[in-house]
């Protein structure tokens, strides 16, 4: 830019100048005229004004470009979540941690959770506050069991689900907010409620991509989360009941589901099974295999609620991919109307009972509808 700037100065002082004149037409002022004192200043006036405007050019566009080397501010309040169970998986991690994020949402907290590996070889923290403020406003730190009666803290669910509903702080929860830094030592629970007041803060985390448009794709593509791909050499894949124990898709639920579809749109099938071999899941549909063993379980988790149908069994991952997609249908193996469905409600998706595929309910006209949902 440099160069370029310098180009066009002296482009300008070209194009400012006097043209050129010949000896015989140059009409020399007398020494001691007004004229010729006006001749003698304007080469040292334009040797004095051109480096000063180059110097200024150069100055903006240093201001302009420099890097921003300010710090981020710290957030006006901490919600820290102190317990959690280092054995669970993403799905349990998440929604153990659910209703601490409603709650951070109603106070004007910025959720933080430990950095304490799991089992799985990663943390809740890995995923969930990766970029946490690295300044904290230690005025006055409160601790949930000390700074509220047990009573209070055991209302805390109702109040969350106040404030989502009519978005009115309770008492206890306007004192919280007298707090910097809240220290929440409640003990773990896993939920899937809440998921209406915190999809803002869990889109932000999983950041699965819309479809391009609401025109349902000319190839379906169908993701089947099997899970384990041991699950045939110790139980065997033809029986739906126990394979749902290992929160795996059997073969006997996967296969006719995958033929119904077929039946009313071209598909693009993907199976993930960690661990996973063709011949631990034969399915008859060609597909492709995704092996989750050393995948980050929330790219995984994005690919497969990206897909425009899933085939899930239960648990806290499963529910975690319907209520992280955005467009489609999700195929669940518990009635949807039951009272406590094995997936997280979403008004994005729509979401059917496999027996009802496998019995023919579902219609092509039933599907077409449901991926341009």
């Amino acid at each position: 830019m440099a160069a370029s700037a310098s180009h066009s100065l002296e482009w300008r002082d070209g194009a400012l100048a006097e043209p050129l004149l010949d000896e015989s037409e140059v009409d020399e002022p007398a020494p001691l005229s007004s004229d010729h004192a006006l001749r003698r200043r304007q080469p040292v006036t334009r040797r004095i004004l051109l480096p000063g405007l180059l110097l200024a050019i150069l100055a903006s566009l240093y201001f302009h470009l420099r890097p921003n080397t300010t710090p981020p501010s710290s957030p006006k309040r901490i919600w820290l979540r102190a317990v959690e169970d280092n054995h669970s998986g993403l799905g349990s991690v998440v929604g153990q941690t659910r209703l601490a994020a409603a709650l951070a949402k109603a106070v004007d907290a910025t959720l933080v959770v430990p950095h304490d590996p799991t089992g799985h070889g990663y943390s809740a923290a890995d995923f969930i506050n990766p970029d946490a403020p690295v300044t904290l406003d230690t005025t006055s730190v409160c601790v949930l069991s000390g700074r509220l009666a047990r009573d209070a803290v055991e209302g805390l669910p109702h109040d969350a689900r106040r404030f989502c509903d009519t978005g009115e702080l309770s008492g206890s929860l306007q004192r919280l907010k007298e707090c910097t830094v809240i220290v929440d030592d409640r003990p773990w629970e896993y939920r899937r409620d809440f998921a209406d007041c915190t999809s803002d803060w869990w889109d932000g985390i999983i950041r699965v991509p819309s479809p391009p448009t609401r025109i349902a794709r000319s190839k379906a593509i169908v993701a089947i989360h099997v899970r384990w791909g041991d699950t045939k050499s110790r139980i065997g894949f033809d029986s739906p009941t126990k394979n749902a124990t290992l929160r795996s898709v059997p073969l006997a639920v996967a296969e006719p589901i995958v033929e119904t579809l077929a039946s009313c749109r071209e598909l693009d099938v993907h199976v993930y099974m960690e661990d996973g071999a063709k011949d631990l899941f034969p399915l008859s549909h060609p597909y492709t295999l995704h092996d989750g063993k050393g995948v980050l379980p929330l790219d995984e988790l994005r690919a497969i609620a990206s897909a425009d149908i899933r085939l899930t069994a239960t648990g806290g991952f499963a529910s975690l991919i319907h209520w992280s997609a955005r467009h489609g249908l999700s195929i669940v193996p518990v009635d949807p109307k039951g009272v406590a469905p094995y997936y997280t409600r979403s008004e994005r998706i729509k979401v059917v009972y496999q027996g009802d595929v496998i019995s023919g309910e579902l219609s092509c006209d039933d599907l077409e509808a449901a991926l341009t949902l």
